[in-house]
């Protein structure tokens, strides 16, 4: 015999609801009393229950249950059945919260070497709280293989002994790595990548000032956003590879050759110490500008000593003819200037004709590059190179704080025309100053490079 239709009422679906409800409101209170017995105080404790965001969907599963195998044998509580039943509360919950649209978000920044000792409230809707030791289980899974290899300990007191120095390893671990977490809350948005965008330079300037406080060097390891939906929360967790910049390595063979010149090289050669030092900081950096001003400084400072050990001299000028422009430009200024008075501006004068004698800072940079076997990129119908970009957006960063096309801050640029017309952007000139470094260093130790960067791999 057909089993008949059961379809419950709307009273009755109203007051098994609230039944099931004030079961899990019960269950909620049975935990939060065994807490507070236990000594914790619950007050600002968020018991998350998942049964009183699911009970809603009971009623409706057991229709389909009763239409499907009638209701005595639903109620017989069949193993199968009651399977079943969870399978579908789950579904629909999951359905529903595919459809949800979530506006208001929570960000945690995960803040490494960030060491404070309470909470600090910066606005209503931005607080720096500590978080403890950075978890070493990880360090803790590379000493168990690496010991492990060497067989079973020999005796208890062997095994003792190297649980006390696990015990040491956490607590240093703990704090050499304090952690802190940065919480921004009550973000309005539509996506959990509008989120990041809309928190990421309060994170970078709270990084930037935590800094200075701490006197340390803090580094951001990743964040999770939360979205809040009605009942529940939505976690979406990011792993952040701030520093990462992978690229496809040499053969083992190579790298081996490669390894043994630096190392072989570097204490005797201090500019290959200084290239590498500048070109790990540079990686290590979040902005463009500040890279740009790290790998053209290693650059500069390599590039001058080249100069000098090569002992380029290419005078145009004698002291003879100094002295003699200078007389000139004095009488030219006689009506102007009281000399007398102002005994410096002679010298000032001697000074700039002086410069005719020496090449600039581009020249010697291009003189290292030739040495280096690299061959400097032209711009479009100009006499001009990347080298002449480069330099203009230094002088730009050094001399009024950024570049215009950068910084909302400057709105009008300065720079000559070749500049302002280039499509070569903060990351392309990084690149190209990142090659140049690598030939530089691979001339020190003779190796000529193959650099292929990686195109897959998120940051």
């Amino acid at each position: 015999m057909k089993n008949k239709k059961k379809k419950l009422s709307k009273p009755y679906k109203k007051e098994l609801l609230n039944k099931l409800y004030q079961i899990a409101e019960n269950n909620e209170s049975a935990i939060r009393e065994m807490l507070e017995k236990a000594g914790i105080d619950t007050s600002k404790l968020n018991i998350v229950d998942r049964a009183k965001f699911m009970v809603q969907y009971m009623p409706e599963v057991m229709e389909e249950l009763f239409e499907k195998y009638g209701t005595s044998k639903v109620l017989m509580d069949d193993d199968k059945i009651r399977k079943e039943a969870i399978e579908l509360i789950e579904k629909r919950f999951h359905e529903d919260l595919n459809k949800m649209k979530v506006k208001i978000w929570n960000i945690y920044y995960i803040l490494l070497y960030c060491k404070i000792n309470e909470k600090i409230d910066i606005n209503e809707n931005v607080e720096l709280i500590p978080f403890g030791g950075w978890p070493c289980n990880d360090y803790f899974e590379i000493i168990d293989k690496i010991f492990y290899k060497l067989g079973p300990h020999a005796s208890r007191i062997s095994e003792k002994t190297f649980e006390n120095g696990k015990e040491y390893i956490k607590e240093k671990f703990c704090e050499k790595n304090p952690v802190s977490l940065l919480i921004i809350k009550n973000v309005n948005a539509d996506t959990e990548s509008e989120v990041y965008e809309k928190t990421k330079k309060i994170a970078g300037d709270m990084i930037l000032c935590m800094s200075k406080l701490t006197n340390s060097s803090i580094e951001q390891r990743g964040w999770v956003v939360e979205g809040k939906m009605e009942g529940f929360k939505q976690i979406l967790p990011t792993v952040y590879f701030e520093h990462y910049h992978p690229h496809r390595m040499e053969s083992v063979e190579k790298l081996k050759e490669i390894i043994n010149r630096i190392l072989q090289n570097l204490d005797k050669n201090h500019l290959l110490k200084l290239a590498l030092k500048y070109e790990k900081e540079a990686l290590s950096e979040d902005e463009e500008e500040f890279a740009l001003m790290k790998r053209w400084s290693a650059l500069e400072i390599i590039a001058e000593e080249y100069a000098r050990t090569k002992n380029f001299k290419e005078e145009l000028l004698s002291k003879t003819d100094i002295n003699a422009i200078t007389k000139s430009i004095k009488d030219i200024l006689t009506d102007k200037v009281d000399f007398a008075k102002n005994s410096n501006i002679e010298n000032k004068i001697k000074s700039s004709i002086g410069q005719i004698n020496h090449k600039n800072a581009k020249e010697k940079v291009r003189n290292l590059l030739e040495y280096a076997n690299y061959t400097v990129c032209k711009l479009t119908n100009e006499e001009k190179d990347l080298i002449d970009v480069i330099y203009q957006h230094r002088n730009c960063l050094t001399h009024l704080g950024g570049c215009y096309k950068y910084s909302t801050n400057i709105k009008e640029c300065r720079g000559p025309k070749y500049c302002r017309e280039s499509e070569a952007g903060l990351t392309k000139l990084n690149f190209e100053l990142r090659l140049m470094l690598l030939h530089v260093i691979g001339r020190f130790i003779d190796v000529e490079f193959q650099f292929k960067l990686e195109t897959s791999g998120d940051n």
